[in-house]
């Protein structure tokens, strides 16, 4: 009986230590709003980080050949089981599988939901997770697999209204991250010889700022989103080129920063945060955001802080 005993505690032991060697994996749950002829609109799974000895990092995404879309599969996990959440509530489970061939551009890292069981959504398909094409969506939830399942974020954050004061604040740092943005008042041909054409930017000014959206924390911590009004644009023709708005985290002893990697990703920007969860249980957050913009969609997993990060993104042709 006492070597039963010590032998199912070295089987357990050996079960844990082989739980905390397993990588930990994010994904997340999208529906189908606009499938091609022929193709399911049945939600699937986008399998995007996971979290190892070596820490976080994003599964392989970039695909600049159509012959790679055959090839990338391999490196994504042939089946998992999956962990459906919001905020910390588990939402129930689904087993997704990755096909042999991607097929498309906008389809990598999507697995495929085996079974017919009821998929779980959150209130109803709506244009704020749309993304480029330009459709209701249910909201995107997270999925993960190892370990147990996250916490919600003990720091509390939730949809909140900015402090009156947060625009002067942010203005100098807006004004350095993006001193120009598109011009929509161009030049007229006036067929006048030397007379030089209207850039096609400008300097944007204080008072065409806006905080239309802010997540709030427990200890007044804000994350802000700080964006040039619309209605500036209105007279542009065409999709803008230059950055308009920004991200920031103002801290409740006034300290404010950006969150990295705003300004670099090509033609696409950070849409609505997804997540704030403790996702390794180890009492430290992180956020996940969704990213879209003119044929991209992504996700960025914000970790230490929100200062360091982890990106996943996608072209639709």
């Amino acid at each position: 009986m006492r070597s039963q005993l010590v032998w199912t505690l070295v089987l357990a032991a050996a079960a844990r230590l082989a739980a905390a060697d397993s990588p930990f994996l994010v994904g997340v749950l999208e529906s189908m709003p606009r499938a091609d002829a022929g193709e399911s609109k049945r939600p699937r799974v986008r399998v995007v980080f996971r979290h190892a000895a070596a820490g976080w990092e994003a599964f392989p995404y970039d695909c600049p050949t159509v012959e790679c879309l055959t090839s990338l599969p391999a490196k994504y996990p042939p089946r998992v089981t999956w962990t459906v959440s919001l905020a910390g509530l588990t939402l129930g489970t689904i087993t997704a599988r990755t096909p042999a061939d991607f097929g498309a551009y906008a389809s990598i890292g999507l697995q495929t939901i085996v079974g017919r069981g009821v998929v779980p959504t959150v209130g109803k398909p709506a244009i704020e997770y749309a993304g480029f094409l330009d459709e209701p969506r249910y909201r995107p939830l997270l999925t993960t697999y190892g370990r147990r399942r996250p916490l919600r974020s003990s720091a509390g954050w939730k949809e909140g209204v900015p402090d009156p004061d947060d625009l002067n604040r942010v203005w100098p740092i807006f004004r350095q991250r993006i001193p120009r943005i598109d011009n929509c008042e161009l030049a007229t041909d006036t067929g006048e010889a030397g007379v030089a054409a209207r850039p096609v930017w400008r300097t944007p000014k204080k008072w065409e700022l806006e905080i239309p959206l802010a997540w709030v924390a427990r200890n007044g911590d804000a994350l802000l989103k700080v964006i040039v009004r619309e209605e500036i644009f209105k007279e542009c023709d065409g999709p803008r080129t230059l950055p308009s708005q920004l991200w920031l985290l103002r801290r409740s002893n006034g300290q404010i920063r950006t969150l990295p990697d705003q300004l670099e990703v090509d033609r696409a920007e950070l849409a609505v945060p997804l997540e704030f969860d403790d996702m390794l249980r180890d009492g430290h957050d992180e956020m996940l955001f969704m990213i879209a913009g003119y044929n991209r969609g992504g996700y960025v997993l914000y970790y230490d802080g929100f200062r360091k990060f982890v990106k996943y993104m996608w072209q639709y042709r």
